[in-house]
């Protein structure tokens, strides 16, 4: 068994704080990715709709939290500001898969 990478082990440091300083953020980002998750199993078409419109509430949720995360940059110290940083990293993907699925277009799902 070999050492994990940084990259994973700063994605759970990453996962650790926010369960712990940003409930909601963590929250709402384990719920993107479920909505993701259902989104890749292939759903009928009236189910890829709904997930449509979840990933695009999901995406302002968590743009949202992210914005009042990000307010929060001038005052941190170092430690905070590098977990930010690693926060934004994290959300990254996710956001943009999110933004992907709310604005796929519907007529190839729906005639």
């Amino acid at each position: 068994m070999g050492t994990p990478s940084p990259n994973r082990i700063t994605t759970r440091i990453t996962c650790m704080w926010l369960q712990c300083a940003q409930p909601r953020l963590a929250e709402h980002i384990r719920y993107a990715q479920r909505i993701l998750n259902r989104y890749d199993t292939n759903p009928t078409p009236r189910e890829r709709l709904m997930l449509q419109h979840m990933a695009a509430n999901a995406h302002t949720t968590i743009s949202r939290l992210l914005d009042d995360l990000a307010a929060d940059w001038q005052s941190a110290g170092p430690i905070q500001r590098r977990l930010l940083a690693a926060t934004d990293r994290y959300a990254t993907p996710i956001m943009r898969r999110l933004q992907t699925v709310a604005t796929t277009d519907t007529k190839e799902t729906h005639p």
